[in-house]
């Protein structure tokens, strides 16, 4: 028991204090917080995961311990702990996220104002290019209904 609750204690004094605040980065650093998302989801992962192999350790060993009831409330708190933390880091990690999609948002508006002339001017191309067609298919039309008509007055 003395050992568990020691090897807790150290677990606990080594889990940072609280999730750090992010400030929004310059232009050059947005592939950094990209980055820094991912990480801090990773780093809730393996939060949780250390903590329930913990904790199964723990359903483990305190049935054995005289103070069995006391060791899995422990167990339990440090567990609650842990997932608080996890929690932070991912609601960091979401703000992160987030931050990363409205600079991406920006960006991808920017870009579009900047080609719509482009785009503009080339639908104007492509509607010009389908009315000569149009109009070349229609002349087609009537030139063989002419035909068609010369030949069927040739025949009587």
């Amino acid at each position: 028991m003395n050992r568990m609750m020691i090897a807790m204690a150290l677990f606990l004094l080594a889990l940072p204090l609280r999730a750090e605040v992010v400030e929004p980065p310059g232009a050059e650093n947005w592939d950094t917080l990209r980055q820094r998302g991912v990480e801090l989801h990773e780093k809730a992962k393996k939060l949780r995961a250390d903590a329930a192999a913990r904790h199964s350790e723990a359903e483990r060993t305190c049935p054995d311990d005289l103070f069995a009831a006391t060791c899995m409330d422990d167990a339990n708190r440090k567990r609650t702990e842990v997932e608080r933390e996890a929690k932070r880091f991912e609601r960091e990690a979401r703000e992160v996220e987030r931050q990363v999609k409205a600079h991406d948002r920006v960006l991808k508006d920017a870009k579009r104002a900047e080609e719509a002339p482009q785009r503009e001017a080339e639908a104007l191309r492509h509607a010009e290019k389908n009315r000569r067609e149009q109009e070349e298919a229609q002349r087609r039309v009537a030139r063989k209904a002419a035909e068609d008509e010369a030949r069927r007055a040739k025949q009587r």
